[in-house]
């Protein structure tokens, strides 16, 4: 006769469970319990399973400092800073309202300076409304908890500053109608959505992955290639969120 003992957690962690008892890989079972006779070998499962994590890390070794860690190889991560929006607080409001003209310095964020800019709309005129910080719209899943909105606005980004090069930059941003302006390293502005960006700009390559959502769309925008050191971004319905740059 076998005995049925619960698993800690139900069904629910059995697929993450990679052991075998007696040689063979156990199935799925069809409840959240299995045979006590097999619970002695699951257990010694687990605590294997935790000493192989207990010395994976704690190796020695020098600090992370390149791209991927490989077996045996270095240990590493790539550097990078981030501006997610959150450092002037939701609700903060940048431009002629804040008496910022344009060129001002917003606030500094992971290292990377955040400044107002103008804006050239589809006519060819220059516009300087406001950017603000907000919690994101509906349709803009990309967000994370807060955003900066632009409205006849562009939102400089400074990288120089880093103790890295920038040499990938990527951003979220949700499009609510209207143009965009994108200029990379001090580059010609490019007027049109960010969904139809053009392929290089500064001597950088850029792509833009984008999904249409109510009212717009929303997508991300990467710029790799080379060297990185300002980015200016901006729209007439434009939110913009996790501007990260990475060496």
């Amino acid at each position: 006769m076998r005995l049925w003992t619960a698993v800690p957690g139900g069904m629910g962690t059995w697929g993450a469970l990679p052991c075998s008892v007696g040689g063979a890989i156990l199935p799925p079972p069809t409840s959240d319990f299995i045979a006590a006779e097999d619970l002695m070998d699951i257990r010694a499962c687990f605590v294997a399973l935790a000493a192989v994590a207990v010395g994976a890390c704690s190796r020695s070794g020098p600090p992370l400092t390149g791209t991927d860690a490989t077996a045996g190889g270095p240990r590493a991560t790539v550097a990078s800073a981030c501006v997610s929006f959150s450092g002037p607080g939701a609700g903060t409001t940048f431009g002629p309202s804040a008496t910022s003209p344009s060129g001002s310095l917003a606030w500094t964020e992971g290292g990377i300076a955040v400044s107002t800019e103008s804006f050239r709309q589809g006519s060819g005129a220059s516009a300087y409304n406001l950017l603000r910080t907000e919690y994101p719209p509906a349709g803009f899943a990309l967000s994370s908890e807060t955003t900066a909105r632009a409205n006849n606005i562009s939102a400089g980004f400074d990288f120089g500053r880093l103790p890295f090069v920038a040499r990938s930059v990527r951003f979220h941003f949700l499009h609510r109608g209207g143009v965009e302006n994108l200029s990379v390293n001090g580059s010609s502005v490019a007027v049109g959505p960010l969904t139809a960006a053009p392929a290089s700009l500064g001597g950088v390559s850029v792509r833009a992955e984008w999904a249409p959502v109510r009212g717009g769309a929303q997508g991300t925008l990467t710029l790799s290639g080379g060297a990185i050191r300002t980015l200016v971004v901006g729209g007439e319905e434009l939110w913009l969120d996790n501007v990260c740059a990475y060496a």
